[in-house]
């Protein structure tokens, strides 16, 4: 079977953000997934979420140091001009830091659509109306600067559109799972980088080949691994000297560091699956499509995990834990940016609640960055020698 070279994705990506999307009329910028997508395919733009390369962080001189290096590194490519092809940009009022480059773009860059989607913190029927008079206000923006007119059957077909992402990715993730050396973990997330980047149509296709090519014939398939016991024995499991990979859960908001992926499957450790803004987040809960289409839209915000951001903390360690229970996991690693305060302040409730299941848990802070330390080495060599 022929295994897919991901160098072919990152070709395909890199040729897109450096060539084909400067030909592309309408390009909306974005960088949470709590924006609604769909509301931009529906009138024919093209969303992109906003993801630079790692570089010389220019914004220490307009941010203070202490703000997400994500967010600097976002409004120092924007201050240099390389976000110049974008038609529009939608930041979601998430955060402080979040705030602050939306006041830094409207400033230092020259982008002729800007709007700042307001989120709620809650999930109750005020949250929901809240939700839906933004996204309102967000449709009514967009129809006056565009000279667009939204049609609920166009907004319908996005859903569509979206949910067949979301389905590709959850197929993806299966066979990784299911049927270990089909794929590596570093080919499914730059998958989901693609999902984000690429024209849905386009990653879709892409999505059904890989899957294709991917998945074992019958008769090769390798049984899926046995339960090695509930989330309180999970930590204990690798004591008794088999060959079994502990399996690790990746925990954490964006996932830009192309090493730590290859660095943990060489350690003998196998990520059986993530709870990341750049991994299952992207295509855990897909939209209803038997409602109206904006009503759907605010149920599925309303009724997907919340990330840290949000006020309901309980579902959101209960995810954690379902997830460790559901993929036998031996051992999580929390990789977060310096500063995000809403992750780092969720940190000591999830490590408590997987302390008393007995599963072991580090955490990590970067810094934006696509290299990883030796420092960095150390810490999560030792953390997986001690499950093994």
């Amino acid at each position: 079977m022929k295994t897919w070279n991901v160098s072919e994705i990152e070709q395909q990506l890199e040729d897109y953000l450096h060539t084909e999307v400067h030909k592309i009329d309408g390009v909306i910028g974005w960088f949470c997934i709590d924006f609604p997508e769909e509301i931009p395919i529906s009138f024919g733009l093209t969303p992109l979420r906003l993801m630079p390369p790692p570089g010389a962080i220019i914004a220490d001189s307009l941010l203070d140091t202490n703000f997400c290096p994500y967010i600097k590194a976002n409004l120092s490519h924007a201050y240099a001009g390389d976000y110049s092809f974008l038609d529009g940009l939608v930041l979601a009022n998430t955060c402080d830091g979040m705030r602050r480059l939306f006041d830094g773009w409207k400033k230092f860059a020259r982008t002729p659509f800007r709007h700042l989607f307001d989120l709620p913190r809650l999930t109750t029927a005020v949250s929901k109306e809240f939700y839906r008079r933004n996204v309102l206000k967000l449709i009514a923006h967009m129809e006056d600067f565009f000279s667009l007119k939204m049609e609920e059957q166009k907004l319908s077909e996005a859903i569509r559109l979206t949910n067949r992402t979301r389905f590709l990715l959850r197929e993806l993730y299966k066979i990784y799972n299911e049927h270990p050396g089909s794929v590596g973990y570093r080919l499914v997330q730059q998958c989901c980088r693609a999902s984000a980047i690429l024209p849905k149509t386009r990653v879709n296709k892409l999505l059904e080949e890989l899957i294709t090519r991917c998945r074992p014939p019958r008769a090769l398939r390798t049984p899926t691994r046995k339960c090695r016991g509930d989330a309180s024995e999970a930590g204990q499991n690798n004591k008794r000297g088999d060959s079994v990979r502990p399996r690790i859960l990746l925990i954490g908001n964006i996932l830009e560091n192309s090493e730590i992926a290859p660095f943990i499957e060489s350690c003998e450790a196998q990520i059986s699956y993530d709870d990341l803004c750049t991994g299952s987040r992207l295509f855990h809960d897909s939209i209803a499509e038997d409602c109206p289409p904006l009503d759907a839209l605010c149920e599925h915000f309303a009724n997907k995990v919340p990330c840290p951001r949000m006020k309901d903390v309980d579902r959101r360690l209960n995810h954690v834990m379902n997830l460790v229970k559901e993929y036998k996991i031996d051992g999580v690693i929390s990789y977060t940016q310096k500063f995000c305060d809403p992750y780092l302040y969720d940190i000591p409730l999830i490590k408590a609640s997987l302390k008393r299941a007995l599963v072991p848990f580090l955490s990590i802070e970067t810094d934006y960055s696509q290299r990883i330390s030796g420092q960095l080495k150390t810490r999560i060599k030792a953390f997986l020698d001690m499950i093994q």
